[in-house]
């Protein structure tokens, strides 16, 4: 051992920790760059593995409003392809508010590789992710909601029915992040997939049609080859298909323009239904304006009129003195005409002319009695005119629109509030508990990398595939063991020596230490799949409680904004009653003071028809004397020189003269200048 080595052994030796450290240093160093060379290659060798089994796709066209005879003319006029496959896809979303990609069951290309139980067989059954074992299991019963479209609400549905049994769990060639499967065209998140029979479609539009091409088939999916070819695949694709975007969009927009004038003539009809509403308030409040004028207009009227009345009243009152006092003169020659009566014939015909005198004044009396009914028909006519103006300009009844209902009732805002308050409260929970599980899948994934990494430092992968290769050369000669003129001894040696070879690397698989990192690697992949799913458990109750604060916060605003717009809608109507109410009160009080005054006018009438019949019942008996009288004289020509009538006759019919004119208007009023007045006895 020469010094320079002794030099190294003192200076590990001295520096044990130092050395320790560095050996550790470089050492980890190794593994990593050991690791990141193998784990490229062996996660491009899975996933490789992974689409061969599933026998996925080369090339995927999709249309989520679906594909059109012209598109699938075109689809069928290309050239080259190994094969298609034609599918009917959706989005839903079940009752737990996990939102599913549905496909119909592939037969050929892009199958599903199933994990635990079957695939579907009846209309009414389901193949779901392993991702949703954590909310289902196998033979229970998934419940979606019925799928809503906001611009065409008669659209027909989806599926032929919304209530599937899981009869398995498979994983999905389409979705192989098991962690994030993107997005809906909606922005929704992906939860989970979910294969149905075609039958389960109601509709029978394809959305996505699956190819595979014969220059792909062995390529290796990473290869720069394989790349280039699927690139010019997808520059044929959009040559074919460069003017389909414009022509669907132009037919979309072409629809969506129709709804749109179908709507805006929808609002038009709305607007104008409205003016037409408004234009009969404003005809109701012209009409009101009108009524009320005429009601002012006849409230003038009448007033004149009843001036007028009241007037003539007075005139005639005037009128009705006067014959009083022609009366009162009369009798005061009545009462010197008695003393001429018991003097003889020339008495009683001064008496007879005085009788015939009172007569013509007892029947002016009735004809100014006439006169004045006369008159009160004619107040009475203006009268009813003047009703009949009024009636005429009555208020017309007012319709006001009913108060639109609120979109929800105070149950309801209520429950709202409570869900809202409830959910803000457990978000931050809620929220916490995602953040925890991230980690927790992050550090599984770390886990099972890092297991990954000690399997692949076997390299055993090449191991395979060299088994791989021996099979498939074993098989070849195998295969020309059955040709004519083929050299069987050379051939069984061949594959003698093949079958030792691959004993010999069969050995090597079942090497202790690797078995074990593997037995690692496969408990890390549980682990980090089981972390998975509680971390999409956590989501999707994060979700849940968003969902139901957008949810209630959207209610609650829109109840206010409704409920403003009816408390508006409110006032404005209770204006309107208030005013119309204030119309209503001034009508009906003049309809009271009109009645009041045909109330007096009636009273008018009865007092002059009484007045009259007294008049003319003096007038009858006036008549009756006067042909006693002349009967008397005929009879005994010396009852001539006496008077006619006697005394006691003659103040009777005065009375009920006097009595009949003085009812008419003023009640019965003693002559003047006398304390009673007593006619007269004449002595038999």
């Amino acid at each position: 051992m020469n010094a320079r080595q002794k030099d190294f052994i003192r200076e590990i030796t001295g520096h044990k920790m130092r050395f320790i450290s560095l050996l550790a240093l470089v050492l980890l160093g190794v593994f990593v760059l050991v690791g990141l060379t193998v784990t490229g290659p062996i996660m491009r060798r899975t996933v490789a593995d992974t689409l061969k089994k599933s026998n996925a796709y080369d090339l995927r066209l999709a249309a989520s409003d679906g594909l059109e005879e012209e598109d699938l003319r075109l689809i069928a006029d290309m050239e080259g392809g190994g094969g298609k496959g034609d599918f009917h896809t959706g989005y839903l979303t079940t009752k737990e508010l996990k939102t599913l990609y549905l496909s119909s069951l592939p037969k050929r290309i892009s199958r599903p590789i199933l994990k635990e139980g079957r695939l579907p067989r009846e209309a009414d059954e389901i193949l779901l992710d392993p991702t949703l074992k954590g909310t289902y299991k196998i033979g229970d019963t998934v419940v979606f909601e019925k799928e809503e479209d906001l611009l065409d609400e008669d659209a027909p549905p989806m599926m032929e029915g919304y209530s599937y049994k899981v009869v398995g769990f498979a994983t999905s060639p389409i979705f192989l992040d098991k962690a994030d499967k993107g997005t809906t065209p909606n922005g929704d998140k992906i939860d989970g997939v979910g294969y149905v029979a075609p039958l389960a479609f109601k509709d029978p539009t394809i959305t996505e049609v699956h190819f595979l091409f014969d220059d792909l088939k062995n390529l290796a999916v990473y290869s720069e080859e394989y790349k280039s070819l699927n690139t010019a695949h997808r520059k044929e694709f959009r040559h074919r298909f460069k003017d389909r975007g414009d022509a669907r969009l132009d037919e979309l927009l072409a629809d969506q323009r129709r709804d749109i004038d179908e709507g805006e003539s929808d609002i038009k009809e709305g607007y104008d239904e409205l003016d037409r509403g408004l234009e009969k308030i404003d005809e109701g409040e012209r009409k009101l304006d009108r009524g009320a004028r005429a009601l002012r207009d006849n409230r003038a009227k009448f007033a004149r009129g009843l001036s007028q009345g009241e007037r003539k009243l007075a005139e005639s009152r005037d009128k009705l003195n006067q014959a009083r006092k022609s009366i009162l003169f009369q009798e005061d020659q009545l009462s010197s005409g008695e003393k001429a009566l018991l003097d003889g014939k020339n008495a009683v015909a001064a008496a007879m002319s005085d009788i015939q005198g009172k007569e013509s004044e007892a029947r002016g009396g009735i004809a100014r009695a006439d006169t004045a009914k006369d008159q009160i028909l004619k107040e009475e006519a203006a009268l009813n005119e003047a009703k009949q103006k009024l009636e005429a300009g009555m208020i017309p009844d007012v319709q006001f629109p009913d108060l639109p209902e609120l979109p929800f009732s105070a149950e309801e805002i209520a429950k709202a509030q409570e869900n809202v308050a409830v959910a803000k409260a457990a978000r931050p929970t809620k929220e916490a508990a995602v953040n925890e599980k991230t980690a927790a899948v992050q550090d599984a994934q770390k886990a099972y990398d890092a297991a990954q990494g000690a399997v692949k430092a076997y390299n055993m992968d090449s191991v395979q595939g060299k088994i791989t290769a021996l099979d498939k050369k074993i098989s070849e000669l195998t295969a020309q063991l059955n040709q004519e003129g083929a050299d069987t001894d050379v051939i069984k040696g061949q594959i003698t020596e093949a079958e030792n070879q691959k004993a010999d690397l069969k050995q090597q698989l079942k090497n202790s230490d690797y078995l074990a990192a593997k037995a690692q690697a496969d408990r890390a992949k549980l682990a980090r799949d089981a972390a998975s799913g509680e971390l999409a458990k956590a989501q999707g109750a994060l979700a849940e409680t968003d969902g139901i604060i957008a949810k209630g916060t959207e209610m609650i605003q829109g109840q206010m904004k409704a409920r403003a717009a009816r408390e508006m809608m409110a006032e404005k109507i209770r204006a309107q009653q208030e005013e119309l109410r204030k119309k209503k009160e001034e009508l009906e009080a003049a309809k009271r003071d009109l009645a009041e005054k045909e109330a007096f006018l009636m009273e008018k009438k009865r007092e002059t028809a009484a007045g009259r019949a007294k008049a003319e019942e003096a007038l009858s008996a006036i008549e009756a004397g006067k042909a006693e009288l002349r009967q008397k004289e005929g009879k005994n020509p010396s009852f001539k020189a006496r008077p006619p009538f006697s005394p006691r006759k003659i103040s009777l019919a005065k009375g009920k003269i006097n009595t009949a004119r003085a009812n008419r208007i003023t009640p019965v009023k003693k002559p003047k200048g006398r304390k009673s007045w007593t006619p007269r006895k004449e002595n038999s």
